[in-house]
């Protein structure tokens, strides 16, 4: 498919069944691919869930310059991504499934259309990062990021420095040497719109309609808990019905499915679709 930034390709795995449970759309964080969801699109396969999954621009197979991306124009190309897949379906509404940057895109995308959807689960959602800036700082440096979209803010990861991913070693040592992963420092331009598109999306909580399962470490440093919390009490303040959930997963670091309790979460995730 062709996204405003180049060339998008969405690919699909269909469940060996006759008429699957549901599809599902995943949705990669910054600086990683698709590829790295492979348990979860196995057990969602073995569940009888269709999968769909796609490279954000900049990302893993997608053209563009390294993690250098418009989180803006990230969360339009998934609404796009949601069309296509859906023309694409076996079934007639989807799930969404979004993991860190991708979390905020899954959660402002189902804000956006809301419609043709059956829930949506997120891990570690970037809806406020760490360290904590606010959208007021990130909106004067706009302007700059828009004239130097690559100038690097953060310094690039240390090989051999504590993870911030997972207390399991091996799951680091697999990200560094991937060649689709980015190491290097975090882009202006990538900061800047993060954090404001995280900022309009927590203050759009209370347009929340769709069934949510937020599941969040709270050992987190790199997506701040505080802000899943923060947006599932929006949602709950104007709906108090609603059905969506924070789950804090105690000790667990950012990447909550690649942490020794991630199985079981993965076998949780497959257990909250069946009841939606």
């Amino acid at each position: 498919m062709n996204s405003h930034n180049g060339a998008m390709e969405i690919r699909y795995r269909r469940a060996d069944l006759e008429t699957p449970k549901g599809s599902v759309l995943l949705c990669h964080g910054y600086a990683e691919h698709s590829g790295r969801y492979l348990p979860l699109q196995e057990a969602l396969l073995a569940a009888g869930y269709d999968v769909a999954f796609y490279d954000h621009y900049g990302h893993g197979t997608a053209p563009g310059p390294r993690s250098r991306v418009d989180v803006g124009a990230l969360i339009t190309d998934h609404l796009d991504a949601r069309r296509i897949a859906l023309a694409h379906s076996r079934t007639d509404s989807l799930f969404l499934f979004g993991h860190s940057m991708g979390g905020l895109i899954t959660a402002a995308s189902t804000i956006l259309e809301p419609k043709n959807l059956s829930g949506t689960v997120l891990t570690g959602p970037a809806l406020r990062p760490l360290p904590d800036v606010p959208a007021s700082s990130a909106r004067a440096l706009l302007p700059l990021a828009r004239l130097a979209p690559g100038l690097i803010i953060t310094p690039p990861r240390q090989p051999g420095s504590p993870s911030a991913l997972s207390r399991d070693p091996r799951v680091q040592e697999a990200f560094d040497a991937d060649p689709l992963c980015y190491t290097g420092g975090a882009p202006l331009l990538t900061a800047t719109t993060m954090i404001l598109q995280g900022d309009k999306t927590l203050r759009r909580a209370e347009r929340v309609k769709t069934p949510m399962l937020v599941l969040h470490g709270n050992a987190d440093t790199l997506a701040s808990l505080n802000g899943s919390r923060t947006f599932v009490q929006g949602v709950l303040a104007a709906n108090p019905d609603a059905d969506v959930h924070l789950r804090i997963i105690d000790g667990a670091y950012h990447e909550v499915l690649n942490e020794p309790e991630g199985p079981g979460l993965i076998r949780d995730i497959v257990a909250w679709l069946d009841m939606h």
